[in-house]
């Protein structure tokens, strides 16, 4: 369900999820992780794509998706794409798709400032900036 969202909502916004430079996903799992990570990006990740604190923090509920990504938010040129996702055993889930902006680099040369767009489980996409 959730890599079949994750697909869904990058495909209503013209991403292609095969070319998302970083995973920033829900920390309950590592197999439903690897798994997940496997689906959106139609292979095996890389070292650093789908990004795993399991073994550092283990379950932090909804929140591990964004220590995860505030723990390994670098290393993002302008216009790189990734994707935040948590999940819960209720079938709920939320994406969030983070771009690092243009002038990402020269404005805060730590992790990229993004424009998101968000979706839950149970909702059509929304554009936040």
């Amino acid at each position: 369900m959730v890599s079949e969202m994750i697909v869904d909502h990058a495909r209503d916004l013209a991403i292609d999820p095969t070319a998302l430079k970083r995973l920033w996903l829900h920390q309950a799992n590592i197999n439903m992780n690897e798994m997940i990570g496997k689906r959106v990006l139609g292979r095996e990740p890389a070292p650093g794509e789908n990004v795993i604190i399991l073994d550092d923090y283990a379950n932090t509920s909804s929140a591990g998706s964004i220590i995860a990504f505030h723990l390994h938010n670098e290393g993002f040129a302008p216009g790189d794409t990734g994707l935040i996702c948590s999940f819960g055993a209720g079938y709920s889930a939320g994406s969030v798709f983070v771009r690092s902006a243009p002038d990402a680099q020269a404005a805060k040369p730590r992790g990229p400032r993004v424009s998101a767009t968000r979706r839950s489980s149970s909702e059509r996409p929304r554009r936040e900036r």
